[in-house]
């Protein structure tokens, strides 16, 4: 998967999903509240864990430099090579408070975007959750 497609799949699937993954608060992967975090959507269900939500003291909340460390042999290669888009995409999404407007996400994403050289459009055009196909950001 190369950089463009790495950031349009994880902003149409956080637009979509509208909500941190967290459990009791903290970032996770993959949340109890059903919720994934950025990089979260894009580890392959069948080589998810739930060990790759701590750190090596057990505590919540692994960073991607340290699941690729611990699990680099089961993610999609594209990890490695992507790490700091990767890395930007988790921040952008795990710092950001929900809110009815979506616009504060979008301007996360598209800063993202820029900082790689990459096309922001999806995250300023993809439909969120809840919204209508011609609905405006409030």
């Amino acid at each position: 998967m190369q950089a463009q497609e790495i950031f349009d799949t994880v902003a149409r699937t956080l637009l979509a999903q509208e909500a941190r993954s967290s459990t009791d608060g903290l970032c996770m992967y993959r949340g109890s509240n059903g919720a994934k975090c950025a990089v979260g959507h894009l580890i392959p269900d069948e080589v998810y864990r739930p060990e790759m939500d701590m750190d090596p003291s057990g505590q919540s909340g692994t960073g991607v430099r340290e699941l690729l460390k611990k699990y680099g042999d089961v993610l999609p290669s594209y990890f490695a090579e992507h790490v700091d888009l990767l890395m930007d995409l988790q921040e952008a999404h795990d710092g950001h408070v929900w809110s009815p407007s979506r616009k504060y996400m979008r301007q996360r994403l598209a800063e993202v975007a820029h900082r790689h050289d990459l096309n922001p459009d999806v995250a300023l055009t993809a439909k969120a959750y809840g919204e209508a196909e011609d609905a405006n950001d409030a």
